[in-house]
């Protein structure tokens, strides 16, 4: 995981495990941290998730899988939460989960039957919500919901057209 400035100067490795891909990760809101997922098997089904101080490049690992892969970790917008997305044992995406930012208090917030899955999560800094493709009925549309996964919103609803990897942000007219 690396660190580079817009003009592409400055170049600086984060995070750097050669036998993993680290992917996937997010920068705290205070800008000292990065969560990511860590895979101690080559793409297996170890998934951890683990912060990086970028202060004291200090590893701590928050989250150990319960043999579903945890994905696309997220600091909420005052850094002291953190949602992902935990894969299905079959390896589909599966639902929601939201921590605190140490690993404890381990919360579900979606429950997806089936088919069904979510991914890409996206807490965004300006309104609080978190965002998501998800495959509610057999294709994937953008959804937003409250942090406790409550007051979950249908964003899109394009059949021939599956969202994935959502940004948000406003537009200043």
């Amino acid at each position: 995981m690396w660190a580079v400035n817009v003009d592409g100067s400055n170049q600086q490795i984060l995070v750097d495990h050669p036998n993993d891909k680290d992917v996937e990760g997010d920068l705290s809101p205070s800008g000292n941290e990065v969560v990511f997922p860590f895979d101690t098997g080559n793409w297996t089904y170890n998934r951890q998730v683990r912060i990086w101080n970028l202060t004291n490049s200090s590893e701590t690992v928050i989250r150990n899988s319960d043999g579903c892969p945890d994905h696309w970790p997220r600091f909420s917008p005052d850094g002291s939460k953190i949602c992902w997305v935990q894969y299905t044992s079959s390896g589909r995406p599966g639902n929601l989960f939201v921590m605190n930012a140490d690993g404890t208090n381990v919360s579900q917030i979606s429950f997806a039957a089936g088919n069904q899955a979510y991914e890409d999560t996206y807490w965004c800094r300006q309104d609080g919500r978190i965002y998501c493709p998800a495959d509610l009925d057999g294709q994937y549309d953008l959804y937003s919901m409250a942090a406790d996964g409550s007051n979950v919103l249908r964003l899109t609803n394009t059949p021939t057209i599956n969202e994935s990897a959502p940004t948000v942000g406003y537009l200043n007219p």
